[in-house]
Parts: structure tokens; C-alpha cells; sequence
């Protein structure tokens, strides 16, 4: 199964020589690695990760997104097993890394997604999505889920069922949020993360919705008011804290209030970021 995350912080500082170059190998949840650093100059060091992973390819990862930190932040996407970077480092200065990356699935396609979805000894009922077939297991379904757990109720003519319709929702796209609750989950991507929450609201997926949320909050390329707009329209307390957050922080929040996308939120939120920003401006 592949990580959700991996986090890894080389507390171990370690100096440079002054012409030569030192490695060192590292493993954390699959993901391993060797790093050289090189003296390349008398101001300055190359630093250059080899990255692996062949237990997680087998789990579908094609890839990594997310962070190398070193002595400041850059922003990595990665699918070959190459990273450098150089840095100034004066000689016998010490050096250390850390990695915040999320890895990046290999998209469910149809023959995948059959695999899936395909009957065994714990499937118990099938879903009929645009005319296609889903096998699933309902105590697993009503567990996650209240709208199937009523679904799947007595009172309901579906609960006599053998083959219950889904209408109104993408094959691929339902297999999707399933997925990301199933055994080796594939997790949302900063592609479907939106589409993914929207469903989640609508079956009643608690467990989908604060996937997504975190997916949201801590994604680079999600931009503030993207990230205000999703917060304020599923009611998400911690990324709506978190956007706040980056309001009052912001060095021009002024911008970000003009912003067209704002005049679309409730009136509740835009009234909080206009007192909020009356409470920055009196600062």
C-alpha cells in the first residue's frame, strides 16, 4: 500500500570536506535513497538525490510531489530518480535535508478499475454505474457512508435488490471515491481532489471529505482562494483556519480581498475577511 505522506527530517548534520564528496543512504516507508554532497567550490556545494522506490512502483507510484528542504524551500515534482540542486555552503559548514512528498498514482483505468470492483467472497451487492458493474461489500459501504447505509436499509426497495443504479455520476469518477477508501487506497490528486469532494458531499463520505481537505490545504499549486472557496462551500473548519491564517500573514491582503472569486462566497465569510482586515489595517 502505498504512503499517504512521507515525512523524513536528517537531523544528522554532516561537514563537507574541502575538494571531495560525501554520500549517504537513507530509507523511510519504502522510498529510499543515496545523497552526495560535492565540494564544488569553495562557497558552494552540489547536492544530488538518487531516488528509488521499487516496492511502491509495484503499489502503482509513478512518483513524487512535494518539498526537498535544505537550507531554503524548493518545490519538487519528480517521476525519474533525479534531484539536484546546489546551495552556498562555506568549507566544513555542516548540511541536512528534509522531505515532505506525496506520491503520485498511476490513474485508474477501466481494466484497473475491473480489478477493483470485481466479485469475491466479500462483495455482497452490485452497483450499476453507467450501465457498468461494481461489485462492492454494503457493511463496508454503510460503514463509510450514511447515504449507503440507508441505501442498503430495509425501508428501502434496494435493499431487495441484487444490481442497485447510481445514476448521475461518472463511472470512472465514482470508481475514484471508492477507491480512496478501499484497501491500498489510491488517494485523491490535485486534479479530481475538487470533483472527489463534491461527490464525497453528496454520498456522505466523511472519511473522502477529510482526505480531500488535507489534500487542499497542504498542496502548493491549490492557490488561497481556491483553497477559501472549497473551505467556505463544504464548511471545513481546519482549512478555513488555515486560510485565515494566511490572510493575516499575507503582505497584501487588500489584493486578495479584490480578488472576483471572493464576491461568490457566503456573506458570512466575506463579513469575517473584511474584519479581518480592518483588524490588520488598525495593527
Amino acid at each position: 500500500m502505498a504512503p499517504w505522506k512521507i515525512v523524513y527530517r536528517d537531523n544528522e548534520f554532516f561537514k563537507v570536506p574541502n575538494r571531495n564528496s560525501v554520500s549517504r543512504k537513507g530509507s523511510i516507508q519504502g522510498l529510499e535513497w543515496i545523497w552526495t554532497v560535492t565540494r564544488e567550490h569553495e562557497d558552494y556545494v552540489s547536492m544530488f538525490w538518487n531516488f528509488q522506490w521499487p516496492t511502491l512502483r509495484a503499489s502503482g507510484v509513478t512518483g513524487f510531489e512535494g518539498t526537498v528542504s535544505t537550507r531554503e524551500y524548493i518545490e519538487r515534482k519528480f517521476e525519474s530518480s533525479i534531484v539536484m540542486k546546489e546551495i552556498l555552503l562555506k568549507k566544513n559548514d555542516g548540511c541536512s535535508f528534509d522531505l515532505i512528498l506525496r506520491p503520485i498514482l498511476n490513474v485508474l483505468d477501466d481494466a484497473r478499475i475491473e480489478s477493483i470492483f470485481s466479485s469475491s467472497k466479500f462483495t455482497d451487492v452490485v452497483l450499476l454505474v453507467q450501465g457498468k458493474k461494481m461489485n462492492v461489500n454494503k457493511g463496508f459501504l454503510s460503514f463509510h457512508s450514511p447515504f449507503f447505509h440507508a441505501l442498503f436499509s430495509s425501508n428501502f426497495k434496494e435493499n431487495s435488490m441484487n444490481e442497485i443504479p447510481i445514476v448521475d455520476v461518472g463511472y470512472k469518477e465514482f470508481a475514484e471515491l471508492l477507491s480512496s477508501i478501499y484497501p491500498n487506497a489510491i488517494p485523491p490528486t490535485s486534479e479530481n481532489v475538487v470533483n472527489l469532494m463534491k461527490l464525497a458531499d453528496r454520498f456522505q463520505m466523511e472519511a473522502v471529505t477529510n482526505i480531500c481537505e488535507s489534500i487542499v490545504l497542504h498542496h502548493p499549486r491549490i492557490n488561497f482562494v481556491k483553497k477559501l472557496a472549497i473551505a467556505d462551500k463544504y464548511n471545513l473548519e481546519s482549512l478555513m483556519e488555515f486560510c485565515i491564517k494566511m490572510f493575516e500573514t499575507a503582505p497584501d491582503p487588500l489584493k486578495m480581498l479584490r480578488d472576483p472569486e471572493i464576491k461568490n462566497m457566503t456573506p458570512g465569510l466575506k463579513s469575517k475577511l473584511f474584519d479581518k482586515f480592518l483588524e490588520i489595517t488598525r495593527e
